[in-house]
């Protein structure tokens, strides 16, 4: 039995070999998947990101195809994956835990982990219309939705405050606004805004979301950029909220 084999290649302009493949890009490297082969990409995966962020999820996302659709699965469980299509304004935030079909010819998934953003691109030969079903996926874990969280005005306006300078899409990141700008933003004191920040983390870690306590170097900035993805994929936050 022959088996299929990605191709990997330093070129990147070449036409894609046969109809219904797909291909990834990230850095120098570039996989030419077959519908029979999957993907999986992270710290210690098929496609490594990057071995040497401790914050990178070993198997952060899979790439695989049903029935002629290219599926992407969010295998980690606390960064998000952000889809945007590099043929438009549109893009879509992945949870994780979920999955859904790959919805653009040409795209990009994003993410961040630590202080690390990184970037994968995918083509897709012929594209499939997305299908209103869901692949199989495993569940690695419980999810957190916005009805199951109550927050107070002032939680609520921190959090709209940091969903506004977070990173839509792309590796490059907007700067994170520190303690003394969001006071300064907010109306309130720096000490308030670490207490209101410090609240919020606490009751989402009893939530069972993680990434968001710890005394590392960077943690400050890191629980910063974690509440304002948070507060997008959790609903918290809509784009009408922000201005």
């Amino acid at each position: 039995m022959t088996q299929m084999r990605s191709q990997e290649t330093s070129s990147g302009h070449a036409e894609l070999p046969h109809p219904g493949h797909l291909r990834v890009r990230f850095a120098e490297a570039v996989h030419d998947l077959s519908p029979e082969r999957a993907l999986t990409f992270g710290r210690r995966a098929d496609l490594v990101l990057d071995e040497a962020n401790r914050s990178l999820h070993r198997e952060l996302g899979r790439i695989w195809c049903v029935d002629s659709q290219w599926w992407l699965a969010n295998l980690g469980s606390t960064i998000a994956l952000v889809v945007s299509d590099l043929a438009g304004p549109s893009y879509a935030r992945l949870a994780p835990g979920s999955s859904f079909p790959v919805p653009f010819g040409q795209c990009a998934v994003a993410c961040s982990a630590g202080r690390a953003n990184y970037r994968i691109t995918l083509e897709q030969s012929q594209p499939a219309a997305v299908q209103q079903r869901r692949a199989p996926v495993e569940r690695l874990d419980a999810t957190v939705t916005a009805s199951s969280l109550v927050f107070n005005d002032e939680q609520h306006r921190l959090l709209v405050a940091l969903a506004r300078h977070r990173p839509v899409a792309g590796p490059d990141s907007h700067r994170l606004p520190t303690r003394r700008e969001l006071a300064a933003e907010l109306g309130w004191s720096p000490a308030k805004v670490g207490r209101k920040l410090d609240h919020l983390c606490a009751k989402l870690a009893r939530a069972g979301i993680g990434g968001l306590v710890g005394t590392s170097v960077g943690a400050a900035t890191d629980r910063q950029r974690r509440l304002a993805e948070l507060a997008v994929e959790l609903g918290v936050v809509r784009l009408s909220d922000e201005p």
